[in-house]
């Protein structure tokens, strides 16, 4: 990870209407979709195991926090941050379209209804 220096340039860059937007941008400036999905607010993945690597424990959290502190958002409480960023982490999968591809039908010809009616349809009934 760069060392960042400017931090109200930082803030500038991903400063958002609101604190989860913003919270979103920064994390999407500082990593790419593969690397987020490595993280979680605590490190514990699906089942409470330790899967994923600790966001409240690193430099980005660190940094970020004092990037917010140069936002509109600098009076955000530690609760409401923890709460954006632990929401933040868990739409990574969505980034990029994500939730619209899984949303896909695998195959379009493949589909369960028929155009044809097996109920007779004349009009003399």
């Amino acid at each position: 990870m760069c060392q960042i220096k400017d931090f109200k340039a930082v803030a500038r860059n991903v400063e958002r209407k609101t604190l989860r937007a913003t919270v979103r941008a920064y994390v999407r400036t500082i990593m790419r979709k593969e690397l987020a999905m490595k993280y979680s607010w605590s490190g514990l993945g699906p089942g409470r195991k330790a899967t994923k690597r600790a966001y409240r424990d690193s430099k980005a959290y660190a940094i970020m926090i004092t990037c917010l502190s140069y936002t509109c958002h600098k009076n955000a409480s530690t609760e409401d941050i923890i709460s954006e960023v632990k929401t933040v982490f868990s739409q990574v999968p969505d980034w990029d379209g994500g939730r619209n591809k899984r949303n896909l039908p695998a195959d379009s010809s493949d589909s369960s209804f028929s155009s044809e009616s097996t109920l007779p349809m004349s009009d003399s009934e």
